[in-house]
């Protein structure tokens, strides 16, 4: 079993290692810009497999980017961090899992990483002011009514005139002064602090470096309002696989499934059973020495084990 593991670590490693431009200058302007170069001149070629298509970013071992994350066709990233994630707006980390935003003046919408702003302010983390930025706004002759405001030049440049800063009112006036009109909005439900939002799941996941025993595991998980992770299906599985490597590629991580009810009758801590997807390991479940709680090996497949053994953990819960 440890020379399988290892066997498939090298995979993995070689696999991430397989497609990597040397040259900050691929797919750069200027630089080597155009691919009709990749046929033109050997050393392009030779220096730039990932660019000229000899390889690919897709099936990079380290699993999915999140948030609108790609891998590949980035110039900054060259050598081993060719096919890093690269992250869009303020998502960050190694799988676009974070948002690095903080609001000065408003509430953060975790799923979309934005800043929802009070009335009166305006920017990307709501730190400044609404203002004009063109003397034509609300001007005459020039943008002199509100109806101008569809076109999208106009609202670009008239966040005051046009109310984008109003926080839904409608009525944008300085931060110190009263609005004309109130409007009660209700905040994007969110992850909690540290967890990734699985968009077509509605699930946030996160995983854990803290060991802890099975039932340790589940009471931490609880204490967000979740569940241990319950990989039922292929995205979930990938989701899961992406966290936990992400944490530590080389170690066990407990998930919600066990037969400690029933032995031999698995099921998911929600009280659902396996249906035809499962990642058991060849052998697997085989109950040596009362083995009742699963977990995830370090080659992303399930294993039963002692529910007392302490191991890392992933956690899954809904976003409020």
């Amino acid at each position: 079993m440890l020379l399988c593991f290892l066997l498939l670590s090298g995979v993995a490693i070689a696999a991430s290692q397989s497609c990597q431009n040397t040259a900050p200058l691929c797919g750069a302007s200027p630089g080597w810009p155009l691919l009709s170069m990749c046929q033109d001149h050997d050393y392009v070629f030779a220096s730039c497999p990932e660019f000229c298509g000899q390889c690919s970013c897709t099936n990079d071992p380290r699993g999915p980017c999140y948030n609108g994350g790609t891998r590949g066709g980035n110039p900054a990233n060259y050598n081993e961090h060719t096919c890093d994630c690269n992250c869009v707006g303020a998502w960050t980390g190694d799988l676009c899992q974070y948002c690095s935003l903080t609001c000065v003046h408003g509430t953060l919408d975790s799923n979309t990483c934005t800043c929802v702003c009070s009335p009166g302010w305006d920017g990307p983390t709501c730190s400044d002011v609404c203002a004009d930025s063109s003397a034509l706004c609300g001007a005459n002759p020039g943008w002199p009514t509100v109806a101008s405001c569809s076109v999208d030049y106009v609202a670009e440049s008239c966040h005051l005139f046009c109310g984008v800063c109003s926080g839904g009112s409608g009525v944008v006036t300085q931060p110190t002064t009263t609005t004309q009109t109130t409007t009660t909005t209700t905040p994007q439900p969110t992850c909690p602090n540290g967890y990734a939002l699985i968009v077509n799941r509605g699930v946030c996941l996160k995983a854990f470096n803290d060991e802890r025993t099975w039932s340790e595991a589940a009471a931490v998980c609880e204490q967000n309002g979740g569940l241990l992770a319950m990989p039922k299906d292929e995205e979930m599985h990938q989701a899961c696989v992406a966290l936990k490597n992400n944490i530590n590629s080389g170690v066990n991580f407990w998930i919600g499934l066990t037969d400690a009810q029933t032995e031999g009758q698995w099921r998911y801590v929600d009280g659902s059973g396996i249906t035809s997807f499962n990642k058991w390991n060849p052998g697997e479940p085989n109950n040596l020495s009362t083995e009742n709680c699963a977990h995830y090996y370090p080659q992303n497949t399930w294993n039963d084990l002692s529910c007392g053994t302490r191991m890392r953990f992933i956690c899954q819960t809904v976003p409020r």
